[in-house]
This record gives structure tokens, sequence and C-alpha cells, in this order.
């Protein structure tokens, strides 16, 4: 070889001898090294990069089932109530069995779950109980799962839970040993308690049922009368009537269950007016409600013609309502006028003067007969009302003229209907029909009054 042609290592460069070095480890030269190490690298981030896509679908069913988990726990079948009685506890175990275990298992929905576990226990001794089966040993563990709520909040807002689950089962067996459970669980309740209307209508409902069944009254009464009190202090109105209602339930309970049955006053009148007047005397309702119910007393006696003694329950209800704060007074004492006014109507003459829709002049007939029928032109029992008027044998049997008073301007459309019903009817124009509702008193249409030939009042009823 030449030694022109040969380089003195002393005066080779680093990269030449960083390169026979690589080479003669690897056996290769720096660049391909270089070409296999980039491609080592991105293999690495190939796979790293596809590692993490596969992980992200996998986090998202994992949310997915939870939630689906949840669900299921908690969401009873849209037919739950038409399946057979097995069926149902069945479901209702795996239901609780579930929420255990989610709550088990500390999910973001532990908390949730067991809000619904405790009200699916409930439900299961309510089902049971409903099937004249033992719910005891369910309410036991129903009572545990209440127990465990941590916060004061939790506890509140479980409060009514509680109520309605003892009052449905009481309300299905009456006779069963949880009256002492019942009772703690209603004095539970205080003024700043959440109260959801739904169970305020339902422990409502249930109590009543629960008495009317009752066979010890005085005990079931002490109950009701308890949740009354309970729920009086609620600060919506209409829940706090509900519980008004109740306080008074067992005082008036034969008025609320017989809405004061005609015959009844027929058969008992005097005995049972008498127990009425004492009851109202001794212990003054405290509902608005009570007093809707009380009213259809002295109605009721206006009907089968007794107006001294429907005056006289009138006075007694006056008296009271008029002595009561202005909840009462304010919504009773209205009522009460205008059902004297219609007391007032009976046996005295109702003086026939206005004009009909045609603007014909009304005046005194000389039918042996008058009927005068109030109505609501666009409620069906109004209509009803109309048609067994037209088909009463009231009108068959004497010469008879039919006035009808609407409480609602009439189209000529609706007039020509009402005329199909009955053709030889007389609809009032609209002045003489706010004219004789006001002297008349009504307040619930359809209602009738049948004057004789000389225009005295014979009847008030409905029709």
């Amino acid at each position: 070889m030449n030694k022109l042609d040969q380089t003195p290592s002393s005066r080779r460069t680093p990269y030449q001898k960083f390169s026979d070095k690589v080479f003669s480890l690897t056996g290769m030269p720096v660049g391909r090294v270089l070409v296999f190490l980039i491609g080592l690298l991105a293999l690495g981030w190939s796979i790293h990069y596809a590692t993490r896509e596969d992980d992200q679908p996998s986090l998202s069913k994992s949310k997915a089932t939870k939630k689906s988990d949840f669900l299921a726990a908690i969401t009873l079948p849209q037919n739950f109530t038409e399946s057979p009685l097995p069926v149902q506890i069945d479901k209702l175990d795996w239901m609780i069995q579930r929420c255990n275990q989610l709550i088990t298992q500390k999910s973001e929905y532990s908390d949730r779950v067991q809000e619904r576990l405790a009200a699916l226990i409930g439900l299961k001794a309510m089902t049971l109980s409903g099937n004249e089966l033992d719910p005891t040993p369910t309410l036991e563990l129903f009572q545990e799962q209440l127990d465990q709520f941590s916060s004061s909040q939790e506890k509140e807002q479980h409060k009514y839970l509680a109520v309605v689950t003892y009052m449905w089962v009481l309300a299905e067996n009456p006779e069963l040993d949880i009256y002492t459970q019942a009772t703690a669980a209603i004095s539970a309740i205080q003024e700043a308690t959440p109260v959801p209307q739904s169970k305020a209508v339902g422990s409502f409902n249930s109590a009543v049922k629960y008495f009317e069944k009752s066979k010890d009254k005085a005990k079931s009464g002490k109950l009701v009368q308890l949740l009354g009190d309970r729920l009086s202090m609620a600060k919506d109105r209409e829940v706090s009537e509900f519980g008004f209602s109740l306080i008074d339930y067992p005082n008036f309970f034969s008025s609320y269950r017989d809405s004061i049955n005609i015959s009844k006053f027929e058969s008992t009148l005097e005995s049972d007016t008498v127990r009425l007047l004492e009851q109202i005397e001794k212990t003054p309702p405290q509902s608005v409600q009570t007093y809707n119910v009380l009213l259809n007393v002295p109605e009721q006696l206006l009907h089968v013609g007794n107006k001294e003694v429907a005056l006289e329950v009138l006075q007694k209800l006056s008296s009271v309502t008029s002595a009561s704060g202005p909840r009462i007074r304010d919504s009773v004492l209205p009522k009460i006028t205008r059902l004297k006014t219609r007391v007032d109507l009976y046996k005295n003459p109702f003086p026939l003067s206005g004009f009909d829709v045609e603007g014909k002049p009304i005046e005194p007939t000389q039918s042996e007969q008058t009927l005068i029928v109030f109505f609501n032109p666009f409620k069906k029992n109004s209509t009803r009302a109309l048609n067994r008027v037209a088909n009463s044998p009231l009108r068959e049997g004497s010469s008879t003229t039919t006035y009808l008073v609407s409480v609602a301007e009439l189209s000529p459309e609706k007039i020509l209907s009402i005329n199909k019903i009955g053709s030889n009817f007389i609809i009032t124009d609209r002045p003489t029909s706010e004219g004789w509702l006001e002297k008349s008193g009504i307040e619930q249409v359809p209602y009738l009054i049948r004057l004789d030939k000389a225009g005295v009042v014979q009847r008030l009823s409905f029709p």
C-alpha cells in the first residue's frame, strides 16, 4: 500500500474514532445503528399508543356497567304490581341484595343506593302485609337500615318514609304489634322535617284506612291524631290541611265515612243530630275539609224537607266557625251563608222574573209545577243531569215548566245543543241567570229547585 494513502491514527477525527468503536461493538456502521434505534423507538411509541387507546373503551365500559348495575338495583319493572306475589318478592330480594353489594363495593353510587335500599325494604314489608303475610322481620330490617343513615340531614329526609311504611302496614293489618314503632316514627317528625306531598297524601290515606279497620277506635284514633298534629305543622297549606283533617277524623268519623246518608237521617235523624251537635260543641273542627263534610248534614236535611233541624245544625256550625281563627272563618262562613240562603228558600215563594235567551219576559206560569235546573254547560255531570230531567217522571205526571240556569255564558251552538236535549226547556239569559244564582245561594251544580203551582219552593236537591 502506498504510504500516501494511509492516515495516522493520531490524525483521525472524533467521529471516525466513534464510528470505529461502534463498528467494533456491533459489526454495523453508525448510520445503520441509528436507523435501527429509531425503528425501536417508533415501535415502542406505537405499542404505548395502542395500549392507551385500548384503556379508554375499557374505562368507559366500566363506568357504563356501574351505572347499569345501579339502575338495575333500584328500578322496579313497570309491571311489578301485576306480577304474582312470589315474583314480586324474588325481585325485591334480588334488588335488596344487589344494593347491599354495591354499598360494600363503595362505588360512586353508594350513597344513592343506600337511600333507595331503605325504600325497597319498606316496599317489601308493605307487599307482605298487603298479602296477609307477616312483615315484622322485614320491618326490623327496615328500621335497622334507617338507623344507619349517618348525617342528621339524611335522617330528616327519610322520616316520612318510615311514617308512610308503618301506617301502610297498619292499614293492611290494624292488629299487628307495631303500634310502638309507628308512634315513634310519627313522634320523630318535627316542624322542619321535609314533607313530600306524595308521602303526606299516602300517610293520610293509610291513617284513614287504619282507623276505619281498627277494632280499638280509642287507640287507633290517638295515633291518627298524632299524625295529624305532625302534618299540620307543614308550611305547605295543602299538606297542613291534611293534618287538621286527621285531627278531626276520629271525632267526626261517621260523617266522613257516610257523608251523611239521607236514609240514615230518615231513620235515626234525631239521635244522630243530637250526637253530632254535642260533638261539634265539645271538639270544634280544625279542618276546612271537616266543615265541608259537616255542611252536608244541613244540605241533606234540606233535601228531605227538615228545615228546622237543618237550621239548628247550621247555627251550631256558624257559632263554632265564628269563634275559630281566620283560616277557618274566611273559608267556611261564606259557605254557611250561602247554604242558609238555600235553606230559607224552602216553603217560601220563589219569584219568577227576568228574560230568556230569546229576550222574552219570564212570568209566573199556570203549570202545576215549575222546575229550575242550575247547570254548567261545559261539565258532563250537568249534561247527564239535563238528560235525567228531560226524561224524568216528574215532568210526565203533571204540567211542568222547566227553566235552565247556566253558570257560564252560552254560545248559540251550545244553546242549540241544549235545545236538542229538551225542546221545551226555557233557558234564562245571562243577567237573569246571575240573579237567580245569587238569590238561590247555589254553590254546586247541577242543582234543582221545584216550585208548586203557587210558586212556593217544595224541594231542593241534586238532580
